[in-house]
């Protein structure tokens, strides 16, 4: 198993290239790092913050 730190310096990081770190690295060589920033930088809401947490929870355990 892969022990990944998925924490972030603020648990409301809005910060695309910190997000994009978090981002598995043949994930962002297949997409392109300008599509992974897209895809960060839109309308993500606070309800969306607290989904991608669980998920990201749920994936470590």
């Amino acid at each position: 198993m892969f022990n990944v730190d998925h924490n972030v310096d603020h648990p409301t990081e809005t910060d695309a290239e910190k997000l994009v770190a978090l981002v598995h690295g043949r994930t962002v060589n297949k997409l392109g790092r300008d599509a992974i920033i897209g895809a960060v930088t839109g309308n993500i809401s606070p309800i969306d913050i607290v989904v991608i947490r669980r998920c990201l929870t749920m994936i470590d355990l």
